[in-house]
C-alpha cells in the first residue's frame, strides 16, 4: 500500500505556529512599549513633581532671605542710632569735662578778684596822690601787672563796660542817674569790675546806668 504524503499539512501547521508565535511577540513588544512609556510618563511625572517642589524651596529661601536682610537693615539702623548717640554722649563728656577743667578753680578766682579790687583801689590812691616816689608808683604798678597776668593765664578777663548798652546778663545796676543827657539804659561808670572765666560769666559788673 502506498504511503500518504502529509507535508502540505504539516507546512500549514508550520505556518500557523509561526503566526502564533509572531503574534506573541508582537503583543510582547506592544507590552513592553506600553510599560516602557508608562514609565516614561511615570518618571516625568517625578520630574515635574520635584521640579515643583524645589522650586517652591527656592521660593521659600527667598522669603526668608528677604526677611533676613529686611531685619539686617533694621539692625544695621538700630546700631547707627546707637553709635550716633554714643558719639554725641562722648563729645558732650567731653566739652563738660573740658569746661569744668577750667573752671574748677572759679571759686578760687573769686575770691581772687577781691584782692583786684583792692589793687585797683591803691593804684587810684597812689596815682592821686601827691607824693613823688615815682619808684613805689612803678613798684606797685609792677605788681598789679604781674597780679593780672596771672588772672589772664587763668582764663580770667575783664569786662569793658563804660560807654556800652546795659545787659543784665552781664552787668549790676547799682544806681540809675536821671536827665544825664545820655541814651537810657547806657553805662555810665563803673562802680566794680565785672570778669569772665573762658568767656562764662566769673563776676557781673556793677554799674551806673542813664534813664
Amino acid at each position: 500500500m502506498p504511503m500518504k504524503e502529509h507535508t502540505p499539512q504539516n507546512t500549514e501547521n508550520n505556518s500557523n505556529f509561526y503566526d502564533i508565535d509572531k503574534q506573541i511577540k508582537e503583543s510582547d513588544s506592544k507590552n513592553v512599549k506600553i510599560l516602557t512609556n508608562s514609565k516614561s510618563m511615570d518618571s516625568k511625572s517625578n520630574q515635574i513633581s520635584e521640579a515643583e517642589e524645589l522650586e517652591s524651596q527656592i521660593e521659600k529661601l527667598q522669603e526668608e532671605l528677604e526677611k533676613q536682610e529686611k531685619n539686617n537693615q533694621k539692625d544695621k539702623k538700630r546700631y547707627l542710632r546707637a553709635l550716633a548717640d554714643y558719639e554725641n554722649l562722648e563729645k558732650r563728656t567731653k566739652a563738660e569735662r573740658s569746661r569744668f577743667l577750667k573752671n574748677a578753680n572759679a571759686n578760687l578766682l573769686t575770691k581772687l578778684l577781691e584782692l583786684a579790687d583792692t589793687l585797683e583801689k591803691a593804684k587810684s590812691s597812689f596815682l592821686d596822690s601827691s607824693t613823688n616816689n615815682d619808684v613805689l608808683k612803678e613798684g606797685f604798678l609792677a605788681i598789679e601787672r604781674h597780679f593780672f597776668s596771672i588772672l589772664n593765664n587763668e582764663g580770667v578777663e575783664r569786662l569793658e563796660c563804660i560807654g556800652k548798652k546795659f545787659d543784665p546778663a552781664f552787668h549790676e545796676a547799682v544806681f540809675v542817674k536821671t536827665d544825664s543827657g545820655e541814651e537810657e539804659e547806657q553805662i555810665l561808670e563803673e562802680v566794680q569790675a565785672g570778669y569772665t572765666l573762658n568767656s562764662t560769666l566769673l563776676r557781673p559788673s556793677k554799674v551806673i546806668i542813664a534813664k
